[in-house]
């Protein structure tokens, strides 16, 4: 049990270290892959990020990383702003307009969710990311089992051996046995305009 606790203590200490020591893009890489985002780092980088947008409003890499930034802050609205700058000069980059179609859905905006993974998927037909979002939103956020599962299917046989296989044959398993093709129930009450209260 100490040894958890030390390499724990260890882990913070290196990664606060290099975070005052380097205020970069470097250092909010491996604060996020470590898992942790102290809010403080979130603040010099909001900051740092701001400031360097409003001096080049072009620079497309520091509008992805402010939209990252506010993506994993629990930021949708903003989050989406930045993605939908940066698509402004970049309209073809998969992963960012998957990760605005992501902070749709999170506003249950769920067909402009589905219009963003499309999107994606067509701009970049091996991309996987946005096919299992394409899927998820079908069935968990639209109840359209039928339409989820010909993407889940489009997706297994883009990469057989994806690495969420398992998964996505469970997706599949369970939209099937919700009965394809009709509306899935959902735990709450939907009102004439199908957004959940």
């Amino acid at each position: 049990m100490k040894n958890i606790f030390a390499g724990a203590a260890i882990l913070i200490l290196s990664v606060s270290l290099f975070c005052k020591k380097d205020e970069n893009k470097e250092v909010y890489t491996v604060v996020k892959e470590h898992g942790v985002l102290p809010q403080t780092v979130s603040k010099t980088n909001d900051a740092r990020l701001k400031d360097v947008i409003s001096k080049e409003p072009g620079n497309y890499n520091a509008l992805v990383e402010l939209g990252n930034l506010y993506f994993d802050n629990d930021m949708p609205e903003k989050s989406i702003d930045m993605y939908q700058r940066a698509l402004k000069i970049n309209p073809r980059d998969a992963n960012v307009r998957t990760d605005m179609g992501i902070m749709y859905r999170k506003i249950r905006d769920f067909d402009r969710a589905i219009k963003e993974f499309r999107q994606s998927a067509s701009d970049n037909p091996r991309h996987e990311q946005s096919r299992m979002n394409l899927g998820v939103v079908f069935f968990y956020d639209k109840g359209d089992a039928k339409s989820a599962i010909a993407v889940w299917d489009e997706l297994l046989k883009l990469n057989p051996v994806n690495t969420d296989v398992k998964m996505i044959n469970q997706m599949i398993f369970e939209a099937k046995s919700s009965g394809q093709g009709q509306q899935k129930q959902t735990g709450s009450p939907k009102s004439s305009d199908g957004w959940i209260k």
